[in-house]
């Protein structure tokens, strides 16, 4: 097979950005090797020519090197960020749901400190809540972006959050969330459930507008590949009706929300259809919310809820219950 190649060289000098060979001199090899594909050999027709200017848009090679804050600040929107050692300084309590290229994603947001600068990042889907106030991490695979003239860092679907020993020299800083003040408690039973799963694609993460829980494969969409159903994610949001002991509130929670709850719980394979994850909330009974203003933040059963029947004939173990009744909302 014969055709015309294009070879890039970022490191060389300028007068050598692009070779390009010409009248299709250049072949493949019949030896394929499946971990690194074919051999390009050069033939006596093949030729050689160095263009300055390369008739399409060449991708820079990704910088994996590490950069500090102050180095961030001064760069342009949509650089990629291979490497930042930075403290979480301000993380913002709830989280937010934004339309991105059509599907809902929910996204929190947070602020990062090395020693050199300040700057605010982005954390989505399954990065939310991996990080912690007061604490260490090494980011990667960053991009910076700019908004109302402020730039600012994202996270990528490449991205890892790894915790690292607490950075030294860096003066002690404010760390509490900066929706703080909007934060309350209440105590009351779920009385109306309406949830939400959709499931997304473990290839190209696209959320999927059909998906059939007891099949055992499923088509993506989206990349049209066809995969095991068990290997897509599930993600949930929805809207809850609350009694509290003096009104009726609606609330809303998030994918991440629910996921943490259902996990410390044990009950996380509930993910699988939405109407076993409203039915548990309207059999749980009373709990204690952690609110944004209607958002939940965190939600836990009651103590009262937890009193267990350790009695074999049925009866109430007393201890157990007094001790949990000294909770005056349950």
């Amino acid at each position: 097979m014969l055709f015309d190649i294009f070879v890039v060289c970022h490191e060389l000098q300028e007068t050598f950005v692009v070779q390009i060979a010409l009248q299709n001199g250049i072949r493949d090899s019949e030896a394929y090797d499946g971990s690194k594909g074919y051999d390009i050999q050069f033939t006596y027709m093949s030729s050689l020519e160095v263009l300055k200017e390369p008739p399409f848009q060449i991708k820079e090679p990704q910088d994996n090197s590490r950069k500090t804050v102050a180095v961030i600040q001064e760069m342009p929107s949509r650089k990629p960020i291979g490497l930042l050692d930075a403290r979480v300084c301000q993380l913002k309590a709830s989280t937010q749901v934004v339309q991105v290229q059509g599907d809902k994603v929910e996204v929190q947001s947070c602020h990062v400190e090395d020693g050199t600068g300040r700057i605010k990042l982005q954390l989505w889907g399954d990065q939310i809540s991996t990080v912690a106030n007061g604490s260490s991490y090494t980011f990667t695979n960053l991009s910076t972006r700019e908004f109302a003239g402020k730039l600012f860092l994202t996270a990528t679907r490449k991205s890892t959050i790894l915790q690292m020993p607490d950075m030294q020299g860096i003066p002690v800083s404010e760390t509490a969330s900066d929706d703080e003040a909007d934060i309350s408690m209440v105590t009351g039973h779920i009385n109306a459930a309406d949830i939400v799963i959709l499931y997304s694609c473990p290839l190209c993460h696209t959320r999927q507008p059909t998906f059939d829980i007891h099949a055992r494969f499923h088509k993506c969409q989206r990349c049209k590949m066809n995969q095991k159903a068990a290997t897509y994610t599930a993600m949930g949001n929805g809207t809850l009706v609350i009694m509290t002991a003096d009104s009726k509130r609606t609330l809303t929670i998030s994918n991440s929300v629910l996921q943490r709850y259902l996990d410390h719980e044990g009950f996380l394979q509930l993910m699988a259809d939405h109407e076993d994850v409203e039915e548990h909330f309207l059999d749980a009974g009373q709990f204690q919310f952690k609110l944004h203003n209607e958002t939940v933040i965190s939600l836990t059963k009651c103590p009262c809820e937890r009193a267990e029947l350790n009695s074999i004939d049925g009866n109430v173990d007393l201890i157990d219950l007094g001790e949990s009744s000294e909770n005056p909302n349950c």
